[in-house]
């Protein structure tokens, strides 16, 4: 049962280590594409 358990704890970090990569990477290409969309409406003004 505890090795179950020390598997289980590091297949949990891995799984929260990539979640928090994808949600990083999420949030950069959202700025990136807000800063692209400002910077594309200001030219137009």
């Amino acid at each position: 049962m505890k090795k179950i358990s020390k598997n289980f704890d590091q297949t949990v970090k891995l799984w929260i280590k990539i979640i928090y990569l994808i949600m990083t990477v999420e949030s950069k290409i959202y700025v990136g594409e807000l800063n692209k969309y400002s910077s594309e409406s200001s030219m137009l003004t």
